[in-house]
């Protein structure tokens, strides 16, 4: 939210964690929270006004989306991960030059 200022726009209470959705439901509307810790860090919310989310199947197929995408994404990350420690390439050397490169410098 640094991007928009801090505003977070419309969202359901618990989108953000039900730590996070208890504050914002405990407020009324204008109200400004007291400074809260969750696992993102620390907060204070400000509601500004409550209103009624429109649950059309478009509104859900969306969401959906949103999900696959997400997981998706997610997936392939960590496929490319992988690839990258596929190709790591490590090489143990053992004799002398092995034993002067371990020594620590002297201060």
């Amino acid at each position: 939210s640094k991007g928009q200022g801090g505003d977070l726009g419309w969202f359901p209470a618990d989108a953000f964690g039900p730590a996070f959705g208890q504050q914002v439901g405990g407020l009324q509307d204008g109200g400004v929270s007291q400074p809260f810790r969750t696992d993102a860090g620390w907060h204070i919310v400000q509601r500004v006004a409550t209103r009624q989310t429109d649950v059309t199947t478009d509104n859900q197929r969306a969401q959906v989306r949103e999900t696959i995408g997400r997981r998706k994404l997610e997936d392939e990350y960590n496929r490319f991960l992988q690839e990258l420690r596929g190709e790591a390439y490590v090489s143990f050397r053992s004799g002398d030059r092995a034993e002067n490169t371990a020594t620590p410098p002297q201060s």
